[in-house]
């Protein structure tokens, strides 16, 4: 986790996606790790990706307004 949000801090989105997915694949159940891959995501222009990701998000954390609101834009968008 810390090295991807290092990579985050760096702006390489890339790699900080590839950390994030590392620490996913030990726990998937960590909504803050998958809500930062889901970033990387849309980051990268990979708009459907990061939906999905968000989508799993509020399954893990049904109350976040946050990624409503990013999932609202994401689809408006489409």
């Amino acid at each position: 986790i810390m090295m991807g949000d290092m990579f985050f801090e760096l702006s390489q989105p890339k790699k900080a996606a590839a950390f994030y997915t590392e620490a996913l694949d030990i726990n998937p159940f960590n909504h803050n790790v998958r809500k930062r891959l889901a970033l990387m995501k849309l980051e990268l222009g990979d708009s459907q990706k990061a939906a999905e990701e968000f989508e799993k998000c509020l399954i893990l954390s049904p109350g976040d307004r946050e990624i409503v609101q990013i999932l609202e834009q994401i689809k408006s968008r489409e």
